[in-house]
C-alpha cells in the first residue's frame, strides 16, 4: 500500500515539474518513482500466486505476464488519451490555439495529476485485501496466527 501511495505521491510531484527543475532532482524524482512502482510490483505479483495451488503455477504465471504486458500497453494508451482529451479541452476552453501556445505543457500536468488519482485508486483496492494477505508466499515458514489457510484446489 505505501509504494502505490508513494508512487501517485511521484506523478503528482512530475505534474510540477519545470524547464527550471535543476536536472538532479528531476533525476532523483524519475529514480524514486521507479522504485516505488517496481516495489508495488513485486508485492503484487508475490500476492497474485499466494492461492495458486503448486500444479497451476506455470500457468498462472503465463497469464500473469501476458496481463502485465497489457497493462503495461493499457497504461501508455491511458496516459497518450489523457493528455488529448486535456489538449483538446484546453483548445475548447480557451480561444483556440492561444490557449494551447500560453502553456504547452498543462495537458502534460493533467495527465501526471490523472495518472496519480488513478494510482490512489488502486490503494483503495489495495484496502480491501485482508490483513493477512499473501502471508503464505511473502515470508518463509508457516503463516501468522490467524491468518486463513490456503485450501487445495482440485
Amino acid at each position: 500500500m505505501f509504494a502505490s501511495l508513494a508512487s501517485a505521491v511521484t506523478f503528482a510531484l512530475c505534474a510540477m515539474l519545470d524547464a527550471g527543475t535543476p536536472e538532479p532532482l528531476i533525476f532523483a524524482l524519475l529514480v524514486a518513482s521507479g522504485a516505488f512502482r517496481s516495489i508495488g510490483f513485486s508485492a503484487y505479483a508475490s500476492v497474485q500466486y499466494a492461492d495458486v495451488v503448486p500444479a497451476q503455477l506455470p500457468s498462472a504465471n503465463a497469464v500473469s505476464a501476458t496481463l502485465v504486458q497489457l497493462a503495461t500497453a493499457a497504461g501508455i494508451a491511458i496516459g497518450a488519451l489523457l493528455i488529448r482529451v486535456f489538449e483538446a479541452s484546453a483548445l475548447l476552453d480557451g480561444a483556440g490555439s492561444s490557449a494551447a501556445a500560453a502553456d504547452p505543457v498543462a495537458p502534460y500536468r493533467a495527465a501526471f495529476l490523472a495518472i496519480a488519482v488513478i494510482m490512489l485508486l488502486s490503494t483503495l483496492d489495495s484496502l480491501t485485501l485482508p490483513r493477512h494477505a499473501g502471508a503464505e508466499v511473502s515470508r518463509p515458514g508457516p503463516a501468522p496466527e490467524g491468518a486463513p489457510r490456503r485450501r487445495p484446489r482440485a
